[in-house]
């Protein structure tokens, strides 16, 4: 079942996000299950949401390849199960 992931990092600019995106999206749009990705300017900083085939796949992809280049320190995402999917 596919999951939404969702990251807050309170106090991440847009520059700052843009920097790691840069390094990254090759990578990502190669990653095992990966969907799509969606990060926008949300209250305190930037909001990530993304869809991956399972939560494990993207585990898998963060701890390699995103977390050692962020800036800070992020918390833990929230994770939905997907229930229903309508696309273009």
């Amino acid at each position: 079942m596919s999951v939404v992931v969702r990251h807050h990092a309170s106090g991440m600019t847009v520059d700052q996000y843009s920097a790691v995106a840069t390094q990254t999206t090759d990578a990502i749009q190669n990653a095992n299950g990966f969907i799509a990705h969606y990060a926008f300017a949300e209250g305190d900083g930037l909001t990530v949401s993304e869809i991956w085939e399972s939560q494990a796949d993207h585990d898998k992809f963060f701890d390699e390849v995103i977390r050692p280049k962020l800036p800070q320190e992020i918390p833990p995402p929230a994770v939905f199960d997907v229930i229903n999917t309508i696309t273009r």
